[in-house]
């Protein structure tokens, strides 16, 4: 029973480290509107690829999706 605490707290900060970085990546796009995905270090709007459609959308949590 001593050691449980020594092991569950490095378990839920990783755990809540996940969950933030999770949320801060899914994107819900809704009906009618587009997205446009700007890469923060891969040199900014995305114009190769057509624009995100309506739907859910995982990016990583460093870019930004902006929804028109």
């Amino acid at each position: 029973m001593e050691k449980l605490p020594k092991v569950a707290l490095p378990f839920i900060f990783i755990l809540v480290v996940l969950v933030i970085i999770i949320s801060k990546s899914a994107i819900t796009i809704g009906s009618g509107e587009a997205g446009v995905l700007y890469k923060t270090f891969g040199g900014g709007v995305v114009i190769d690829e057509p624009p995100l459609g309506e739907g859910f959308h995982i990016v990583a949590p460093w870019n930004k999706v902006y929804v028109y």
